[in-house]
């Protein structure tokens, strides 16, 4: 059986956000700060830099390939201005698989946002796994 896992990534830059983030800062996940707290509109958005990398780490769970289940997990992630990771939340996707992802959230490198004068700066970004039997 062939197993392939699909990822991309998108930031999420809409005035619902920036609505959110004027909602959230006020707002405690399991005592985490908010999650649009550190969001600011920016000229070019974090990418990945390492993904093949950490994809070919990420195996598909045993128990949920036993059982036939497929996911759609995504994270929000907080970068650092210089691509860092610092941390993350996760967003939807059974725990089996935010389980086997998160471990490797960490490692994923990614090229700093940047404000219109060039600035790195602090930014949230969202990451898409795709768990799919072939």
């Amino acid at each position: 059986m062939k197993i392939q896992i699909l990822v991309t990534f998108m930031a999420i830059l809409t005035t619902n956000m920036l609505k959110a983030q004027k909602d959230a800062t006020n707002i405690s996940i399991y005592n985490e700060p908010a999650p649009f707290a550190d969001f600011v509109l920016c000229e070019t958005d974090p990418e990945a830099l390492n993904m093949a990398e950490i994809q070919a780490q990420i195996h598909y769970p045993i128990d949920a390939r036993e059982q036939g289940l497929e996911a759609l997990v995504m994270f929000r992630i907080l970068i650092d201005e210089q691509g860092k990771y610092i941390r993350h939340l996760p967003l939807c996707g059974a725990d089996i698989f935010q389980k086997t992802i998160e471990p490797y959230l960490s490692q994923i490198y990614f090229s700093p946002a940047k404000q219109a004068d060039g600035r790195a700066v602090k930014q949230w970004t969202d990451v898409k796994f795709y768990f799919a039997l072939q």
